[in-house]
């Protein structure tokens, strides 16, 4: 078959004995063969390229920010000691260990804040969002490291925590929209699993930290926000959200009569999950243990919260959404009972991080899911969001004025709640593993006692 215009002609003809399709081109005086299975196959080939430098442009911006949310909850312990006595003399310095413990509260008010702005905003780019996430980040540390003042710190960790709020409310969005969805559960697991690793990080880095090099300690984070920048210049074009609804209007629907009941049972689950003590674990990490291998102590149940929480969703895949909750917060309620008695120890924190991430750590996320019609999911998950940082903020401000190596009140405190929890997760909480999305519909009743989902009848 011959086309031919102006001066350019072709010829287009098959090669029976290897079936490959060949274009015979001609363009004035020159005459050119080509294949055009080979250049769809080229072209092919070059897409697969540049898809797959964009996903780890994509996911290494992803990472990278979830191990600075989680570098960011135990680093101001890296520079609030030096930043005290050296840049604050004069300044309370009757309270300036209470400052230092003040510390995460600041963060997670800047979370609170961060999270906040995003449900109010209707309309965003998650690749601007994260853009700006990291811009923030990169704010904040700088201000830390060029005068750490305890107010030029009370700032900095606002900015930091406003910087975490937003991310917390992008990334997962990021993995679990960005990968297949077979291994949606996997990738979107990672996101915790590096904020994990940025604490640890900070942890382990303490024992380095002296007078001429802790100001250094806050480049970390900064080359990881700048290296982030450039992994999102490569990344390809992700979601753009546009809400229809504002979080007011949310807000007013899912505590309505109608939607009342899940969303008072969902909010418990996040209540109950902050009240085992779990953030409070996290940010003074570092600072639970004092003596020979203190180092050691604080950083074995970090590994080994790092090393489970790749597991978290296993007991609620096997044994429904209930069941693992109960349980967890019953054994929750003796390992914190036993450190209110004998005191902080490492084999106690050791197994809160294993029982937690048994269960506990999961069954809020894929429980709000479930307790609504499928059209109200984004609905309860900001709920969700919002009321888990802001008790995570209200369990920081109460840890900050009771924070001390011989006070177990807080123990005590923990324990309590976690066995209170138990009892009313355990008369109110409905099975729903396994409903069908076209089954999926508000919670009927207050108290739920059966085990069984009925939604399976």
């Amino acid at each position: 078959m011959e086309k031919s215009s102006g001066s350019t002609s072709s010829v287009v003809f098959y090669n029976n004995s290897t079936g490959e399709k060949i274009q015979d081109v001609t363009t004035g005086a020159t005459k050119v063969f080509l294949n055009l299975d080979e250049e769809k196959q080229d072209k092919t080939a070059l897409y697969t390229k540049t898809r797959m430098f964009e996903n780890i442009c994509t996911y290494s911006m992803s990472f990278i920010l979830s191990f600075i949310i989680g570098y960011s909850f135990t680093s101001y312990l890296l520079i609030a000691d030096h930043g005290l006595r050296d840049y604050s003399q004069g300044f309370f310095e009757e309270s300036h260990n209470f400052f230092k413990n003040l510390c995460p509260a600041v963060l997670y008010f800047g979370s609170t804040v961060g999270t906040f702005s995003m449900l109010m905003i209707k309309r965003y780019s998650h690749l601007i969002v994260t853009q700006l996430t990291a811009i923030i980040f990169f704010i904040g540390y700088l201000l830390q490291m060029v005068y750490p003042h305890v107010l030029v710190i009370f700032l900095a960790r606002f900015l930091i925590g406003l910087a975490s709020g937003i991310a917390c409310m992008i990334i997962p969005q990021i993995l679990y929209f960005s990968c297949k969805e077979n291994i949606r559960g996997l990738f979107t697991s990672f996101f915790p699993f590096f904020i994990m690793v940025g604490l640890t990080t900070a942890v382990a880095l303490m024992p380095l930290v002296t007078n001429q090099i802790y100001n250094f300690f806050n480049l970390i984070p900064i080359l990881l926000s700048i290296l982030s920048l450039a992994c999102s210049l490569g990344s390809f074009k992700l979601l753009e959200v546009k809400k229809e609804k504002a979080f007011i209007e949310v807000t007013k629907f899912m505590f309505s009569s109608t939607a009342l009941k899940s969303t008072v049972s969902v909010v418990l689950a996040h209540v109950f999950q902050k009240t085992t003590g779990v953030d409070f674990i996290g940010n003074f990490s570092g600072s639970l243990f004092t003596g020979d291998n203190a180092q050691i102590k604080s950083l074995s149940p970090l590994l080994t919260a790092g090393i489970v929480n790749l597991a978290t969703g296993l007991l609620p895949d096997l044994f429904g959404r209930k069941l693992p909750i109960i349980v967890n917060l019953c054994l929750i309620f003796l390992v914190t009972l036993s450190m209110g008695i004998w005191g902080t120890n490492v084999v106690s924190l050791i197994l809160f991080t294993i029982v937690y991430n048994g269960g506990l750590g999961a069954v809020p996320y894929y429980y709000q899911n479930e307790t609504v019609p499928s059209k109200y999911i984004p609905d309860i998950n900001e709920i969700a969001t919002f009321s888990n940082v802001l008790l995570a903020l209200f369990v920081a401000i109460y840890a900050a004025f009771l924070l001390s190596p011989t006070n177990t009140t807080i123990w005590y405190t923990f324990s309590g709640l976690s066995l209170l929890g138990a009892f009313i997760m355990g008369i109110t909480m409905p099975e729903t593993k396994g409903t069908p999305v076209e089954k999926r519909d508000f919670i009927k009743n207050w108290f739920n006692f059966s085990f069984k989902n009925k939604n399976l009848k």
